[in-house]
């Protein structure tokens, strides 16, 4: 197994980006631990934690959760993981200036890639994704849909559809997106920590290999 000897990640990109793919491919070959706010929110609802009917609702209007719940969330979660000492992804976050304050005063990031994308490419990547209902296996109706139409190729359940995951809201939340996050790319720019790469159609292998030279210092930026 790969020793995790590599830098802490944060990835910032906009909706439909790459960015879990991308984690999928560092997971898999250095080892990363993935730290998604998606993730993390799915979690406090099925928890039925005290904030899950405010996170339900914001979600599927397309908005962003408050800061004290995403920061309370994070937390926990990399303190565990510095305890451990793993070394991590942070996909999704921050979002905002404040959640990057935030996270500078609980740890280090090493490097911020932020993967730059054409908005109408996103937005189709989003609405054409689905996922299998009982092993979670992705597909994309556009780029690479399952061999029969709503059945997973691996077990054969059935493909569904995330309820947000529809064109008003993905718009809604690239008007966030361009509000909040958008200005972290000269926050960390300003520490020396910012890295662009470009998703756009090429494969898979190629994109990831951009990153993996950044990752291991064999290339300056993109």
């Amino acid at each position: 197994m790969i020793k995790n000897n590599f830098p802490n990640l944060i990835l910032l990109g906009a909706p439909g980006a790459g960015k879990g793919t991308l984690s999928d491919y560092l997971i898999n070959k250095f080892n990363y631990v993935h730290l998604s706010t998606g993730n993390l929110f799915r979690e406090a609802i099925k928890k039925n934690s005290t904030h899950s009917k405010l996170i339900t609702d914001l979600v599927k209007q397309g908005k962003l959760i408050p800061d004290f719940i995403t920061n309370d969330l994070i937390e926990i979660k990399i303190k565990d993981l510095l305890i451990a000492n793993k070394h991590f992804i942070l996909d999704g976050y921050p979002r905002t200036i404040n959640q990057a304050n935030f996270l500078k005063s609980i740890c280090d990031i090493d490097k911020v890639i932020f993967i730059k994308i054409d908005q109408d490419l996103a937005i189709k990547r989003i609405i054409g994704r689905v996922s299998c209902s009982k092993c979670n296996k992705g597909y994309n109706l556009y780029f690479f849909p399952p061999k029969k139409e709503n059945i997973c190729d691996v077990c054969g359940g059935q493909l569904i559809k995330r309820s947000d995951d529809n064109e008003n809201t993905v718009k809604q939340r690239f008007l966030e997106y361009s509000k909040n996050t958008l200005p972290l790319l000269d926050f960390y720019e300003k520490q020396h920590k910012l890295f662009r790469v470009f998703s756009s159609d090429e494969s898979i292998n190629e994109f990831c290999s951009k990153v993996d030279k950044i990752i291991q210092n064999r290339n300056d930026n993109y």
